[in-house]
């Protein structure tokens, strides 16, 4: 909606949505298509996919490749998976098709809606090869950013100086966040202000905080002067949410495989008790190991193969896409149907 609205009053030509790289770009593709279908079904034509495996996106092969065939096969990846049943196919690489030099990741970006990693936008402000053209592909249109993955000290130089050239061409930005200090929220607003005003020096300080959370803060120029405002989203008390820590050794925080094993089970046994009937359960493991020895032990608590799936980087390209659109699907929520858990 902040899209749309911004996007009526400054007369922008287009949209770029901008997500950490290793997200879920391919959902997120699907949303945005979804959205521009409702306002007019010739934007969603004009939707572009920037990521280097969106070959793999059915969403993105079936509207620009109507007649490709994309398939794909599921590798074995732990003892009791069902092993490979078909082969890869898809386009004879050795065709040229237009679209691939029209919607190159660089080229891309002139296309009036974009899905892309958030880095695609701030390459724009280095100095580097194709810099004007990643800049003409972002002016004309409203930005909307998701920064949780560019807030440490290194990359956060990057964006701020992307915010300063965005500000001087007036582009208008939605940044995301999922936390921000007083001092970090106030050093993204002076660089937005600062390009456009002008004035690289400029420092106006973090506005008062809003006692509510979350918090939008907006920053805009009215007659040459900064403005900025903060509005807090009260949203009621919410729902009491239970917390309960399993137990684990420190030998298997230290890596007995042994003491992993324990761990593992009581934790496939709690999992197993806890989920009822037509609900799903996320596990998330700080690694592909960890994921994979707990994987056979919950299909066994849980007595069927087909409501586990595992998922992690380590994945070949095509099995984890398709991994991923089951997960999506499974956790849909209103859809017990499809595994997901109703409210």
């Amino acid at each position: 909606m902040a899209a749309e609205i911004m996007a009526s009053r400054k007369k922008a030509a287009g949209v770029f949505v901008g997500v950490p790289e290793w997200s879920a770009h391919h959902d997120t593709f699907r949303r945005v298509r979804a959205w521009l279908g409702r306002t007019d079904a010739r934007y969603a034509e004009n939707a572009v996919l920037l990521h280097e495996l969106r070959a793999l996106d059915p969403e993105w092969s079936g509207s620009k490749y109507p007649d490709s065939e994309l398939g794909h096969h599921l590798a074995q990846e732990c003892p009791g998976e069902p092993g490979p049943d078909g082969g890869f196919t898809g386009e004879d690489r050795g065709v040229p098709l237009p679209v691939d030099w029209f919607h190159g990741h660089v080229r891309g970006l002139l296309a009036p809606f974009v899905v892309a990693p958030t880095y695609q936008a701030l390459a724009a402000a280095v100095r580097t090869q194709y810099v004007m053209v990643r800049m003409a592909g972002l002016v004309g249109k409203v930005l909307v950013l998701d920064i949780a993955d560019f807030l440490d000290a290194r990359t956060r130089v990057y964006l701020l100086e992307a915010l300063r050239w965005l500000g001087e061409a007036r582009v208008p930005v939605v940044l995301l966040a999922p936390a921000l200090s007083e001092a970090a929220r106030g050093r993204l607003l002076d660089a937005w202000l600062g390009g456009a005003l002008g004035d690289e020096a400029y420092r106006g300080g973090a506005p008062d905080a809003a006692p509510a959370h979350p918090r939008v803060t907006s920053a805009w120029v009215d007659d040459g002067a900064p403005r900025t405002a903060v509005r807090g989203v009260d949203e009621g008390e919410g729902r009491r949410i239970l917390v309960e820590v399993a137990e684990e050794s420190t030998a298997s925080l230290a890596g007995d495989p042994e003491a992993r094993r324990r761990a593992d089970s009581r934790l496939a046994r709690q999992v197993a008790t806890l989920l009822e009937p037509g609900h799903s359960a996320l596990v998330v493991r700080n690694s592909a190991e960890r994921a994979q020895t707990l994987l056979p032990l919950l299909r066994k608590e849980l007595g069927n193969d087909d409501t586990v799936v595992l998922l992690h980087t380590q994945l070949a390209a095509g099995p984890q896409a398709v991994r991923a659109r089951e997960v999506l699907a499974r956790l849909r929520q209103h859809d017990p149907a499809r595994g997901g858990a109703g409210t």
